[in-house]
């Protein structure tokens, strides 16, 4: 026969390893779910980088501003020759 104590200290002693075993798994999930989300930020990150040097890549962007300032310098010449 079990007593009633020991009755006691068996369901106490479950009950005490299944919430030792949730409190485990949840922070396992908690580091897990970090992790994927900074891997997931991280690759979100490169993948935009990688796009936006697909549509204004940087040779692109110094020709215009070079351009850009040669036509500045060839209007204010032209500017200055009509006065």
């Amino acid at each position: 026969m079990i007593t009633t104590k020991d009755l006691l200290l068996i369901l106490s002693s479950a009950r005490d390893k299944c919430i030792d075993w949730l409190f485990e798994t949840k922070t396992q999930y908690q580091k897990k779910v970090i992790k994927e989300g900074k891997d997931f930020t991280d690759k979100s990150v490169d993948e935009l980088d990688e796009n936006l040097r697909k549509q204004w890549p940087r040779k692109g962007r110094l020709e215009v501003e070079i351009y850009q300032e040669r036509k500045g310098q060839v209007t204010a010449h032209n500017k200055k020759y009509e006065r």
